[in-house]
């Protein structure tokens, strides 16, 4: 018998033992991947941020020139402003007559 129990509590130490071993082992495992995938998160952030600081570059750039644009507008003279009202918004002047060529419907 006492062979027998010597066995037993040798065998049921070594499972113990075992099973804490393959516990730590997915737990460590778990953190590992966890970094890993903390890093891919990361990495992709970074990427999305040159994306979007390249977006707010070309913006600025953009609300600069419209800046100029309506500061010289403010400041410029009449004939400036009815240019301007000619090339964007298709007005047309007293005394003027507006002509409209369709290139599809000419001979």
């Amino acid at each position: 018998m006492p062979i027998l129990k010597d066995f037993l509590t040798s065998t049921v130490k070594f499972v113990l033992i075992a099973i804490a071993f393959v516990v730590l082992l997915v737990l460590n495992w778990r953190i590992w991947n966890k970094d890993i995938q903390q890093e891919q998160t990361i990495m992709g952030l970074q990427q999305q941020l040159i994306i979007q600081q390249k977006e707010n570059m070309t913006m600025a750039e953009t609300n600069a020139e419209l800046r100029t644009r309506i500061d010289s507008l403010k400041r410029g003279s009449v004939e400036m402003i009815e240019e301007e009202a000619r090339d964007n918004f298709g007005m047309v002047g007293e005394g003027e007559t507006f002509y409209d060529f369709d290139p599809k419907s000419s001979p």
